[in-house]
């Protein structure tokens, strides 16, 4: 099995510098195999830890890389607003630091939306999408698994998502595993190390702001970016390959037939009996998918 190597970057970005006087911010990663370049991006509350029996796979055809997000896993954990704008600066500098330009995309939660956002933006066009489990469009309550429709409207209210989710860290310690829906689960092993990128409150600052931003209502800050991704969606003009769960959390069957409908040469598969972290769940089909879809999408010319 190819090993993946822990690394770390130091990136200027010019908005943290502006806002925080924050002269660089340390990303770690992880890397293994040569080649073009294969970019894997987690949501919240996990790290590239997410992607690491998937990795080995990706890393028989090119450059398989998988960032911890600022905020998250073992990259630096500033005291700053967390925004999708500064997510998206600090990716962006990434992308340029780590020589990513071009790459082949494979996302997950809020990965997705800044994916497909960097995907519909940068001057260079993305190789290839394979995404799963993410929302590149506006969500509604309706999308969310009944269950945990008044976690999240908890999660969304200033004081008592601070207490949820910064005091009491709720989103590693009962919200993952209760999204599980296979009998396989997410292992104590794998919530133990998520855990222990969160020590403490303040290291929790990224994971409680995610869901302020989930596009539900409209108001939020990311309705307009994440509008524009839908309007942009169809025109998207690379492979672009959606892993299906079943039942999954977001990614409702709805919005795997509006894809159907309105994304040109879009490939569905079906990978199985899985919540929301699927990668947790069926690794292995997650991989088998890309080890059989990565070859031909890498041969192929990128563009947009």
């Amino acid at each position: 099995m190819t090993v993946a190597l822990p690394q770390a970057v130091d990136l200027r970005v010019p908005i943290l510098q502006e806002r925080y006087g924050l002269e660089r911010v340390r990303m770690h990663y992880v890397e293994a195999g040569r080649g073009r370049p294969i970019l894997f991006l987690h949501g919240t509350p996990t790290s590239s830890h997410l992607w690491r029996e998937i990795l080995p796979a990706a890393a028989r055809h090119g450059r398989a890389i998988a960032v911890d997000l600022i905020g998250h896993g073992r990259s630096e954990k500033p005291a700053i607003r967390y925004d999708f704008e500064e997510h998206v600066a600090v990716l962006e500098a990434a992308v340029v630091a780590l020589d990513l330009a071009g790459a082949v995309l494979v996302l997950h939660d809020w990965g997705g939306p800044l994916g497909f956002h960097h995907a519909l933006t940068s001057r260079e066009p993305v190789r290839a999408i394979a995404a799963m489990e993410t929302f590149p469009w506006r969500l509604d309550w309706r999308d969310f698994p009944a269950a945990f429709r008044l976690a999240f409207r908890a999660f969304r209210a200033p004081r008592l998502g601070r207490l949820l989710l910064q005091r009491l860290n709720l989103f590693v310690d009962r919200v993952m595993p209760a999204t599980a829906a296979s009998g396989r689960g997410i292992s104590p092993e794998a919530l133990a190390v998520y855990r222990s990128f969160y020590p403490t409150p303040a290291s929790r600052r990224a994971v409680r702001r995610w869901p302020m931003l989930l596009p539900l209502d409209g108001t939020e800050p990311t309705a307009e970016v994440i509008d524009f991704i839908e309007r942009r969606l169809p025109s998207l003009r690379v492979p672009l390959l959606w892993l299906a769960a079943e039942p999954g959390a977001i990614t409702t069957p709805a919005r795997i037939e509006w894809l159907q409908e309105n994304v040109p040469g879009v490939m569905v598969r079906r990978i199985g009996p899985a919540g929301h972290y699927v990668q947790e769940e069926v690794p292995e089909q997650i991989a088998c998918e890309l080890d059989a879809w990565l070859p031909g999408v890498l041969a192929g010319a990128p563009g947009r």
